[in-house]
């Protein structure tokens, strides 16, 4: 039916909605029980990682937040997904499709999703998007339209199945020889027994790991803090002969809906400063790559990541693994203040 009550056939509506001027509403996140299904028509308009969230009714379960929903024609015109974490919002995702484009609608979803986070109390409104995103140079002039901050980079990130390692280890053979002649060795989490785990945090309790971690949160190398999200068997401790010189951690990434882990993240690595630049945590990449592709198959994806300010560790991606890396790609952020009302 157009906005003249005439009826109109389902198959014409797609070709008339966009003559009509579109309307949005505000939904509060979660649901309240009974309504899971009241935003179905527009889950296929944010990532499947966050479909969940717009048929969740229990609050205990899901952050609050709330989904601005655009209409045109009674169809759905677009979705921007808005999470509070206390005194921030996050914009997890903001999608128009293709057809309804160039009508302003991507700006007023910005608008209006600032619009609830400041009404929720958040004095700050963060996007984060991935240089590999489509729609960038059109994302982009929304929101420097919007009055966002220059986008930072927060994190780089590289992937490869885990048999890359079969051809690095070829590659670098001769350096992996000439350490493991100086003593290096890894040696899984889960393998290590007290007396390893002991020395890892005599060496955190030396003040030794005082730069970021790779995964750019701002913590410390402190390989204890993430044990309950971390896989003691791909996780791994450095060695140079019997002591402990560092170590990489691992984690399985939360899979799409209905799908198995695929994704093995190594979000934090570290060796002693002494040993730093010398070959021991590229070999540590290869082998614990090897470790999973031998524990958990050789086409599951191995995935680094090293925070934008961490040149050291770019440099190890690009000049190591990125020779091997099938997705390269860079994670920015942008901030809108949100001034009080």
């Amino acid at each position: 039916m157009t906005a003249d009550g005439v009826d109109v056939a389902p198959t014409l509506a797609p070709t008339l909605a966009p003559t009509l001027a579109p309307t949005f509403e505000s939904v509060p996140l979660p649901l309240p029980p009974g309504q899971g299904g009241r935003l179905s028509a527009f889950v296929g308009l944010t990532y499947p990682r966050y479909q969940a969230l717009l048929s969740e009714t229990d609050p205990e379960r899901r952050p609050s937040g709330c989904a601005v929903c655009a209409s045109v024609g009674g169809l759905p015109a677009g979705l921007a997904l808005v999470l509070w974490q206390g005194e921030q919002a996050r914009l997890m995702s903001v999608m128009v499709p293709a057809r309804f484009r160039r009508r302003g609608i991507g700006r007023a979803l910005l608008v209006a999703a600032a619009e609830q986070a400041r009404a929720a109390g958040a004095k700050i409104l963060i996007a984060q998007h991935n240089s590999r995103l489509k729609t960038l140079e059109a994302y982009s002039a929304c929101l420097d339209a919007g009055g966002w901050s220059p986008a930072e980079l927060l994190m780089v990130r590289e992937q490869a199945p885990a048999r890359w390692a079969d051809d690095a280890a070829l590659t670098y053979a001769r350096p992996y020889a000439r350490l493991v002649r100086r003593g290096y060795a890894v040696r899984g989490w889960a393998e290590a027994g007290a007396e390893g785990v002991a020395q890892a945090r005599t060496l955190l309790a030396t003040g030794a790991p005082a730069a970021e971690s790779v995964a750019g949160a701002g913590l410390p190398f402190d390989p204890f803090l993430t044990e309950a999200e971390d896989d003691p068997a791909l996780s791994v401790l450095l060695y140079r002969g019997p002591e402990v010189c560092g170590w990489i951690k691992a984690r399985w990434e939360p899979p799409p809906p209905d799908q198995p882990p695929s994704v093995v993240y190594y979000h934090t690595g570290w060796v002693r400063p002494d040993l730093a630049r010398q070959g021991w945590l590229v070999m540590a990449m290869i082998d614990v790559s090897r470790r999973q592709a031998a524990l958990a198959g050789p086409d599951t994806i191995t995935a680094y990541g090293t925070h934008g300010r961490n040149l050291a560790m770019q440099g190890i991606l690009s000049d190591r693994f990125g020779a091997f890396a099938e997705r390269i790609d860079r994670l920015y952020e942008r901030v809108l203040p949100l001034m009080a009302g």
